[in-house]
């Protein structure tokens, strides 16, 4: 077979792997026995990998609305590769799915990835992982909803405060960073909660007589609320609480 003819097997081969999905995602989701229910997400992660090969052999090869057709049909697939994923407890897959960059960058699919990860039962250094790699992913991303992903930021943040306070110091700057530039504002409300968790934070810090964290987390809270459109009203009182803290010579 020339090969206009085995382009052409290949794209109906990832047709018809994305109807089977798109169709088992459905079963998958009706289905109320666990036993059953895993057997469709199971079927469907077999579609999602027949479409991926065919798809890296493919997309370089394609322009125009061909190619955008099939990014999203890949951003779909890839969004129901990671709900079975996550349903049958894969973890590392599903954190090579947000990894992998097959699927074209679309905001909706990492808004969607993200609510998948969130409702589900997963161990609580994988949600880190994973979240983490959902924000470092989507804030680089033009068009990306800054509501949602300031919620996320604040779910992963809470995680990491109580296991990985190097993550939760990531994530503060990288807070700094977007509320400083850009087209779209932080949220008022999320920068506010942020600084003053952090502070807080430093606090804690503080009476456990661990001075140089306390001020490294001060800094912060006070680098965060710096960025709040409030006047200045939540750096000033931030500020002041610290310049009153008492330290040993």
């Amino acid at each position: 077979m020339d090969d206009s003819t085995l382009a052409d097997l290949s794209l109906r081969r990832m047709f018809c792997a994305f109807l089977g999905g798109s169709l088992l995602i459905m079963l998958a989701r009706e289905e109320d026995a666990i036993e059953p229910q895993l057997q469709h997400y199971l079927n469907l992660r077999r579609h999602a990998k027949t479409f991926h090969v065919q798809f890296v052999a493919q997309i370089d090869s394609l322009q125009g609305g061909a190619k955008d057709d099939l990014c999203r049909k890949a951003s779909t697939l890839l969004t129901f590769d990671f709900e079975a994923a996550v349903r049958l407890k894969a973890w590392e897959d599903a954190s090579q799915i947000v990894r992998d960059k097959y699927a074209c960058e679309d905001p909706k699919l990492y808004s969607t990835i993200a609510d998948v990860m969130l409702a589900s039962e997963a161990p609580t250094g994988t949600m880190i992982t994973i979240l983490q790699e959902i924000v470092n992913i989507s804030w680089r991303i033009d068009g990306i909803d800054l509501m949602k992903l300031s919620r996320w930021i604040r779910c992963l943040y809470q995680l990491a405060l109580t296991s990985n306070l190097e993550i939760a110091e990531i994530l503060l700057n990288q807070v700094m960073t977007l509320a400083k530039g850009g087209d779209m504002e932080y949220p008022a409300e999320e920068l506010e909660w942020l600084a003053t968790t952090s502070f807080n934070r430093a606090v804690d810090f503080y009476c456990a007589s661990e001075d140089d964290a306390c001020k490294r987390w001060a800094e912060m809270a006070l680098g965060v609320a710096k960025n709040a459109k409030d006047g200045g009203q939540l750096h000033e009182l931030l500020q002041t609480k610290f310049l009153g803290l008492k330290w040993e010579d």
